[in-house]
């Protein structure tokens, strides 16, 4: 509980509001107004981490993917390789 009492202190302290006795209607009209499309924002940047982290590991397992088909192909290859060389001696 004291941590999230100290959390909230600290947000308080590291806030742009001065309190409410330093607004007045102009500025806390600005002020909501800048809180609601903060609050508006939030969901969308989640959105858009959430989008870039999965295609990073799309990327990344399609990446995977290709150098161990790769790797195969050059195991499939080098024993065809191996085979000829044996059937030839």
């Amino acid at each position: 509980m004291s941590r999230q009492v100290r959390a909230w202190t600290d947000s308080l302290q590291n806030s742009e509001s001065k309190g409410q006795r330093h607004m007045n209607d102009k500025t806390q009209q600005q002020y909501e107004q800048a809180q609601r499309r903060s609050e508006f924002r939030q969901p969308m940047n989640q959105f858009k981490r959430d989008l870039e982290t999965r295609q990073k590991r799309e990327a990344a397992e399609s990446h995977r993917a290709e150098a161990d088909k790769d790797s195969a192909e050059q195991r499939d290859d080098r024993a065809e390789g191996e085979k000829t060389q044996a059937e030839g001696e």
